[in-house]
């Protein structure tokens, strides 16, 4: 009889039996299981990425608010931009003013709370942000990457969580590379 043992931790630690099925898992989307330790540390390729679009840019004055119960309070003039994600998508109310995405391959800090549809990030240090350029929120790109694992770790969980919390709303495309 087969067993089922092992999860994808046990199998790329070569802690697995002989012969029994094991179950990979988040490694088969190129996501290391182990906490504090990365897909390239495996060398595992992930396999997707969650992105989004500017919908909007905003100048900010200083002194101004942005976001909800005006928790982020702007100590200079800045740049913003508004992207089409949320904590109704399943991205993580807990990272709003602890984390980052990533545009044009440089990294843009959250601003404010992480609302239902979108939120604010700083493009100040950036030229020519537009409307309707790509945001990285985790995975990879032709030349920008941020690992899930970082921003789990950002949010104080795993990423089997950041997987499983993407709601209905998001859009999926399947790509054959």
């Amino acid at each position: 009889q087969q067993l089922s043992l092992s999860n994808s931790s046990a199998l790329l630690h070569g802690n697995h039996l002989k012969d029994e099925w094991c179950r990979v898992g988040l490694a088969l989307f190129g996501v290391s299981p182990i906490e504090t330790t990365m897909a390239e540390d495996y060398d595992l390729k992930p396999v997707m990425r969650l992105q989004t679009n500017v919908i909007a840019v905003k100048d900010i004055k200083s002194g101004e608010s942005i976001g909800y119960s005006q928790t982020y309070i702007a100590e200079f003039d800045m740049k913003v931009a508004i992207i089409g994600i949320g904590y109704g998508d399943g991205y993580p109310w807990s990272l709003s003013k602890s984390a980052y995405v990533k545009i044009n391959n440089q990294k843009a800090p959250i601003v404010g709370r992480v609302s239902m549809d979108m939120m604010a990030i700083d493009i100040s240090e950036m030229k020519d942000v537009k409307i309707g350029d790509s945001v990285l929120i985790w995975g990879d790109e032709d030349t920008a990457s941020l690992p899930i694992e970082i921003v789990a770790e950002n949010a104080n969980t795993i990423p089997y969580v950041l997987l499983c919390q993407i709601t209905s709303r998001v859009h999926y495309q399947y790509v054959n590379q």
